[in-house]
């Protein structure tokens, strides 16, 4: 697996329906340290279903990612906040 397709499995679980409760304590406490990983969490196991065989490489990557996701979903709530947009 590459950096790539881990950003693109990651996208394809970062959505209401998969992680839904865990965006929204986040989105609530933005500076939340133990939310921020209980979502990067949440999204490599909803990752890591349906894929067969995950080296440890694998896990591993798709866990960095996922942490690199949620950092930008911060901030960008954290930009976007104040504007209406948020």
């Amino acid at each position: 697996m590459d950096t790539k397709e881990a950003k693109d499995i990651i996208e394809s679980v970062f959505s209401f329906d998969k992680v839904g409760p865990a965006m929204m304590k986040v989105r609530k406490n933005l500076d939340d340290k133990d939310l921020q990983t209980q979502l990067a969490c949440a999204l490599r196991e909803a990752a890591f279903q349906g894929i067969e065989n995950l080296s440890e490489e694998d896990k591993a990557l798709l866990t960095a990612v996922a942490e690199e996701r949620v950092t930008i979903y911060v901030n960008s709530s954290k930009s976007a906040s104040g504007t209406g947009c948020g």
